[in-house]
């Protein structure tokens, strides 16, 4: 019906349609893969401005969990990523 809203995940069976279903981002600048959410957090490696990334958690205010295209996993400051593809958190 169009309705969107909030429910407790203890009643929800979550699972993935596959890899067509995941959010992406690109990269607006040249941005630090952070081992966490925060600049206190070391930085695994820096990635080309112009990358699309895998969002894997997006429900962070600042950061973005991202896989990256060699799988490397971290996070992101949002402030450097453009965001596309079919869903946002809240899905």
């Amino acid at each position: 019906s169009g309705q969107q809203g909030w429910c407790s995940k203890e009643y929800l069976n979550i699972s993935s349609s596959g890899s067509s279903s995941q959010e992406t981002a690109k990269t607006t600048d040249y941005l630090n893969l952070r081992k966490g959410a925060g600049t206190s957090y070391g930085v695994i490696l820096t990635i080309a401005k112009g990358t699309t990334v895998t969002v894997l958690d997006n429900s962070n205010k600042d950061w973005a969990k991202v896989r990256t295209p060699s799988g490397q996993e971290g996070w992101c400051s949002k402030e450097y990523l453009s965001f596309s593809g079919s869903s946002s958190s809240g899905s």
